[in-house]
């Protein structure tokens, strides 16, 4: 059987396709706060190089801070229901803007977690780190920041 597809049937397809992308728009998805005053945020109370620092603010300060800098894209659906998931599961694992709030168990618990996340690479998160070329992180960039995490760690469980 041979299905034939004119251009009458082509451009209804394209117009049911327009209207449910204008339908789901109206579905309501409620933003991620976003605060730029976090006085217990990790880089503000933590002594680091400034290149880690910048790593860290730059690869994963979207998804894991209340300093989320928003894409162009994030106000529309579907992106928009992806976009504010994984800003909300970043956060609720991990919030830099929290930092001071954490006991020193649960520093040296993410920050093993964080050496572990970024030394094999599965953090940036992939998708994230596709479409945001700057927060991509090279072998050199992982190692240093892996390290850090160490030092960092030493220091925490030394200091108590």
């Amino acid at each position: 059987m041979k299905i034939r597809i004119n251009k009458k049937t082509i451009i209804k397809l394209v117009g049911v396709l327009v209207a449910l992308f204008l339908l789901i728009q109206l579905i309501p998805n409620k933003r991620p706060a976003v605060t730029m005053d976090n006085p217990s945020d990790l880089i503000q109370n933590t002594k680091m190089p400034p290149q880690v620092a910048r790593m860290i603010q730059t690869s994963c300060y979207d998804c894991h801070s209340m300093e989320t800098k928003y894409p162009w894209y994030d106000k529309m659906a579907p992106a928009t229901w992806l976009v504010y998931r994984d800003i909300r599961v970043g956060r609720r694992k991990l919030n830099f803007s929290d930092w001071t709030k954490l006991s020193t168990a649960e520093k040296l618990k993410a920050l093993n977690h964080i050496g572990e996340e970024v030394g094999s690479g599965d953090m940036p998160f992939l998708p994230y780190a596709i479409i945001h070329k700057k927060a991509r992180l090279n072998k050199e960039q992982r190692k240093i920041i892996v390290d850090w995490t160490k030092q960092y760690s030493k220091d925490l469980f030394y200091a108590n």
